[in-house]
């Protein structure tokens, strides 16, 4: 590290801000970068708990220097006054409420270095960050624009001015003159307009990773305060506006309009923000006017089209206009008339009781129809009894028998599904495809892949175009494949030839040799940043990794496609890059050949990945989580969290990879595709108390109609049966030695330091807050490590884990929990004699 490289000041203005403090300090204190950290926390006259918090955060962390003002003195004033007091080494700026990623130093002084900026220079270093709006749960990315005209890039809101973002040299900050005092905000934009004016450089950060995290609400802030600021602003920069034109020194002024009447809208002040927007268009040109008000006059017209074609069509449903007598007809009709209109509740409503009741004279599609209803409603279990009645009815009828197969699998009832199977007298090509599907992922999960394997082929012979068959087909192949056999070294050099020096290279195949783990490799390297390394189908990414650091300077790395297999065929040509260069495969070179004996589906696994789907850290190609997918989660969360905290008094935490990812990334672990890992601590120190406690928590579940998947250590939350949002319940406890222990099992020295623990804290995650330990970091390196700051795909979740078994769930307590609900519960695994985990069937 560079000698001027070793002093840096963390300037951190508040007023009355306690919450913003708990969220903010912790991701100082976080850091991974090696030098020391002055944390300088200047109070601008706090009225309310603030010094209460700041003097509690000041005794938790070390290296925290805090400042009075002794009034209210507002933000230019404090962070002129921080500009004052940081020094003559680097300065970095955050705000209370705002977060840091944990490599957000480290990676800076890294771009910093590598650009050969020194205290001399007037370059300022600012990152990618991430908007997260806790009043509406809305988040986006932002990357900063640095090339081209900076000043340019400025003024139209390419080149973001915020400060939390910046790390420099302190003297480029007081050069360029400090902060306006006459600006009650935007005194960050100010400041970056005239710093690049006059003549200063930004640099950014290289990844479009997101290194700090801007928690926003638009309702509360004083729009006359912004009017104000841009009245000043305008007024100060109107030549280097006018530098760019005219016109352009009128848009600018349009977008500053624009910016107080949404703060205006936001705060419920519509008239006034109005009026900002009047007086944005006063200077529009007419012709856009024109323009805007025929576009706006073709939507109505389209929007009135689209409204009277929704109208068309209503009316009486049949259940309403039939006259018949015969209530089987009757039943049917209305059932009928119910799925042709979508409405699946309704129809499992008609059929439910007539079919509790109906005898063996009863139409069996009524039995047909039940089922259809109960499955759209995600009712599989409810659907199976009622067929396995249906059945015993008319137990001639294929179709029953063939829907009672495909219930059985859907159950995951596999062993009665392939039982069901055998029994089953009818033709292949009378049966529909999604039997064949159904009945091979049954044998499949039953660990019988040459079954599998032929019923998918049976399948694929009749329904060749049927997704779900051919994808069943493709699994079987790939289990019972030796992958030893069918990766080659290509005889001749396939690609272009590269002449880089390899970058490092693989010692495990894992998973891609026929193994069950990730690819392993190592990268000697000596660079500050960990490296990363891209695995490659035909030449494009399909994954990424990142190097955790070893030692000897070597990095090693680790990537878990194993899904993948199920897609490659015949010449597909599989490799491993790091930033440009290849990394070797020991014994085949930097490429390897895929010769499987049949085709190659690797285009369909290309789009998969294009559209978003990720592989997990256990290889499974998942779709990845969109907006819409967190939204529910996180609801959903938040939702338990509250019920079981009015009930039971605990409070819930992310956990495992939601605790890391909501530390790491403010947001989800893009690999960690899945189930929501929760969980809470006890406040009891013996394992029956422990347990027990769980126990009781699981039975308030039942009893409000939720859905449990249980093992030892954990309890799978649906809202429904198999409803595809889903949390995992975890706990955790202090032993009596006042060590911290979690159910799913830990990997390092266990976190002794209850208080801090329990601390309140809250971090923002993918737009929603969510309360986490206040020594988070702390409990992630428990789980994880030292490098948990770096994501890892292929972490393998199962090697050299602890757990304390004695406060885990036997295998009666689960049984009773079963016996007690057994419609609402399903035991995964129990542990068996010698503490080792059974899985059930």
């Amino acid at each position: 590290m560079p000698t001027d490289f070793t002093t840096l000041t963390v300037g951190l203005p508040v007023y009355n801000d306690p919450e913003g403090l708990r969220r903010s300090v912790p991701t100082v204190a976080a850091q991974t970068w090696n030098g020391p950290v002055r944390l300088l926390i200047v109070d601008d006259g706090s009225t309310d708990e603030t010094p209460a918090v700041v003097e509690e955060l000041a005794s938790a962390y070390h290296g925290i220097e805090v400042v009075t003002n002794d009034r209210n003195r507002g933000r230019p004033y404090t962070r002129n006054r921080i500009l004052d007091l940081a020094g003559d080494g680097w300065l970095a700026w955050l705000d209370a409420d705002d977060l840091w990623h944990p490599r957000k130093l480290e990676l800076q002084f890294a771009a910093l270095e590598h650009a050969g900026i020194g205290l001399d220079d007037d370059v300022l270093c600012t990152t990618p960050f991430r908007w997260c709006w806790i009043d509406t749960h809305q988040e986006r990315l932002r990357v900063p624009t640095v090339e081209g005209d900076q000043v340019h890039s400025v003024m139209t809101g390419d080149l973001y001015p915020y400060l939390w973002t910046m790390l420099g040299p302190a003297r480029a900050f007081r050069d360029a003159g400090g902060f306006d005092a006459r600006l009650p905000r935007r005194q960050d934009y100010e400041f970056l307009l005239r710093f690049t004016a006059g003549g200063g450089r930004v640099i950014s950060t290289p990844e479009r990773q997101p290194l700090c995290t801007y928690v926003k609400s638009d309702t509360g802030r004083s729009p006359r305060d912004v009017a104000r600021a841009n009245r000043v602003i305008g007024s100060k920069h109107r030549e280097t506006y006018r530098r760019y034109g005219r016109r352009f020194e009128r848009e600018c002024r349009r977008n500053r309009h624009r910016l107080v009447a949404r703060f205006y809208d936001n705060n419920g002040q519509h008239r006034l923000a109005g009026l900002y927007r009047a007086r944005a268009r006063a200077s529009e040109p007419i012709e856009w006017l024109v323009r805007r008000r025929l576009a706006s006059r073709l939507v109505a017209l389209l929007r009135a089209m689209r409204g009277y074609d929704r109208s068309r069509g209503t009316g009486t449903s049949a259940a309403t206009r039939t006259t018949s007598r015969d209530a089987a007809t009757a039943v049917l009709r209305a059932a009928r008339d119910a799925l042709e209109s979508r409405d699946w509740q309704g129809a499992a409503d008609v059929l439910g009781p007539f079919e509790a009741t109906a005898d063996d004279t009863a139409p069996v599609e009524v039995w047909y129809l039940l089922d259809d209803a109960l499955r759209r409603i995600e009712e599989e279990d409810a659907a199976l009894a009622a067929t396995q009645r249906g059945s015993s009815r008319h137990p001639n009828d294929v179709e029953l028998r063939s829907r009672l197969v495909e219930l059985h699998s859907l159950c995951e009832h596999y062993g009665e599904a392939v039982s069901a199977w055998s029994e089953l007298e009818a033709d292949d090509e009378q049966l529909r495809p999604e039997l064949f599907n159904l009945v091979a992922r049954a044998y499949r999960m039953l660990e019988e892949h040459h079954g599998a394997l032929e019923i998918a082929a049976r399948g694929a012979q009749f329904h060749p175009g049927h997704r779900g068959i051919r994808d069943e087909l493709y699994k079987a192949r790939a289990t019972l494949t030796d992958w030893e056999k069918a990766i080659v070294a290509p005889p001749v050099p396939v690609g272009p030839v590269t002449r880089d020096a390899p970058a490092g290279s693989v010692s495990d195949l894992g998973f891609l040799g026929g193994g069950t783990g990730p690819l392993i490799g190592t990268l000697p390297s000596g660079a500050e940043r960990a490296p990363t390394v891209h695995l490659t189908l035909n030449g494009r990414a399909i994954a990424t990794t990142s190097g955790s650091a070893i030692s000897d300077g070597f990095w090693e790395f680790a990537l878990n496609c194993r899904q993948a297999l199920e897609f490659l065929g015949d010449g597909d040509v599989v490799s491993l890059e790091c930033d440009g260069r290849p990394v070797t495969i020991e014994g085949y070179g930097s490429r390897l050949v895929v010769l499987t004996g049949y085709p190659t589906r690797s285009h369909e696994l290309l789009r998969h990945v294009a559209k978003g789907h990720v592989f997990t850290k256990v290889g499974r190609l998942r779709k990845g989580y969109t907006a819409v997918r967190k939204r529910e989660i996180l609801t959903f969360f938040e939702d338990l969290s509250g019920l079981l905290q009015e009930n039971t008094q605990h409070t819930c935490y992310p956990f495992y990879g939601n605790l890391l990812g909501a530390i790491r990334e403010h947001d989800f672990v893009a690999h960690d595709v899945g189930g929501f890992d929760m969980g809470y601590v006890s406040p009891h120190t013996e394992p029956n108390a422990v347990r027990a406690e769980f126990i009781d928590l699981c039975r308030f579940l039942l009893s409000r109609g939720y859905y449990l998947r249980l093992t030892p250590w954990c309890a799978m939350i649906r809202p429904k049966a198999r409803g595809r949002v889903f949390l995992d319940l975890n706990y955790g406890w202090f032993t009596p030695a006042g060590q911290l222990q979690l159910s799913f099992g830990w990997r390092y020295d266990p976190v002794t330091d209850a208080e801090r623990f329990f601390a309140p804290r809250e971090v923002p995650m993918a737009g929603h807050l969510v309360p986490v330990p206040g020594n988070a970091e702390e409990v992630l390196h428990q789980l994880y490590g030292p490098n948990w700051v770096v994501p890892e795909q292929g972490f393998d979740h199962t090697v050299d884990v602890q757990r304390n078994v004695d406060y885990l769930l036997t295998s009666d307590e689960l049984d009773a929990l079963q016996t007690e609900a057994p419609s609402q519960v399903r035991i995964d695994s129990v542990l068996g004699p010698d503490g080792e985990v059974v899985e059930r069937r």
